[in-house]
């Protein structure tokens, strides 16, 4: 028996390796460049003259001009932004896809405008929208040909309760579905290595009673499922496409983990009895961790 519990606790030593292997893996699939992938390094910022009903560009004041949107924070209601994608399309014959790299968007209304200013609606995305897309991917993407971008402004409109800052990337048609690929298939090793890291722990506890696996095994759970919202495919394979549980997911998981690994570190080392000081401590960032959550769930999402 006990041969047998170390050759599981040994087992489960090599799954969380490869777990964490493939959790800095999917980071880096997420953050890293790609050589043939261009960025709209210019934005222009808008602001609404009255109640508009966008029909026009002129309804609008820009305001300001920024190279990069990636540190924009909490936006009440709509953040308006145009940019230009004429400088990044050298090749006629060929159709790219422009991406808006975050997954948090509650809706988001792209739109071309004509030559008298006037807005014709593109696309509809965001996680409020119902998409007719069969991809599962959470970055809205919209595809473009040389035609399409030649000579033209494109206006944003974006309503999101988290972090609206993101940027736009835009990259040959091909090119992006193979990287889209292999961006699923990491995912989805990820995911099942965590399951499987869960599932060993939790039989643990049920085979020797220690609360220590429980939380552990609780721990990865929730840290997947953290990782996921983070990345916006929770909202595809766990929420059920619900917008709101979405978004609180997005606090929500991060702080339930986070609780359980503190729990974890208490019951391993023991700190009530050893050190006390660092219990007590650790009892409070506990409580920090649910107060985030309760405050994501009463909708003070910016202190949360």
């Amino acid at each position: 028996m006990i041969d047998f519990i170390s050759n599981f606790k040994n087992t489960s030593i090599v799954i969380l390796l490869l777990s964490i292997f493939f959790g800095v893996f999917l980071v880096v699939i997420n953050l890293r460049e790609i050589s043939d992938e261009k960025r709209v390094e210019e934005f222009f910022l808008y602001e609404k003259i009255d109640v508009p009903d966008y029909s026009n560009i002129q309804e609008f004041n820009m305001t300001d001009t920024l190279a990069s949107l990636g540190k924009v924070g909490f936006v009440k209601g709509e953040f308006l932004v145009g940019f230009s994608l004429e400088n990044l399309v050298d090749d006629l014959k060929k159709t790219y896809i422009l991406e808006f790299s975050n997954p948090f968007f509650y809706k988001l209304n792209l739109y071309k405008v004509g030559i008298n200013g006037e807005l014709n609606l593109i696309t509809e995305a965001g996680t409020s929208v119902e998409s007719a897309n069969s991809l599962i991917y959470p970055m809205p993407f919209v595809e473009f040909n040389y035609e399409d971008v030649n000579r033209s402004l494109f206006f944003a409109v974006i309503q999101s309760e988290d972090p609206i800052g993101f940027e736009l990337v835009l990259e040959e048609r091909s090119e992006y579905f193979k990287e889209y690929s292999t961006r699923m298939l990491v995912v989805h090793i990820y995911m099942g290595l965590m399951v499987a890291l869960f599932l060993y722990n939790i039989i643990l506890f049920f085979m020797i009673s220690d609360r220590v696996y429980l939380y552990y095994s609780f721990y990865v759970l929730l840290i997947a499922m953290a990782q996921l919202s983070l990345l916006g495919f929770s909202y595809f394979y766990l929420l059920g496409q619900d917008p709101n549980l979405f978004s609180i997911s997005i606090v929500g998981f991060p702080s339930m983990a986070g609780i359980f690994a503190v729990l974890f570190i208490k019951k391993f080392l023991k700190t009530s009895y050893f050190i006390p000081k660092l219990d007590k401590f650790l009892v409070i960032v506990i409580i920090l961790f649910a107060l985030a959550f309760l405050l994501r769930l009463s909708g003070v999402v910016h202190i949360s």
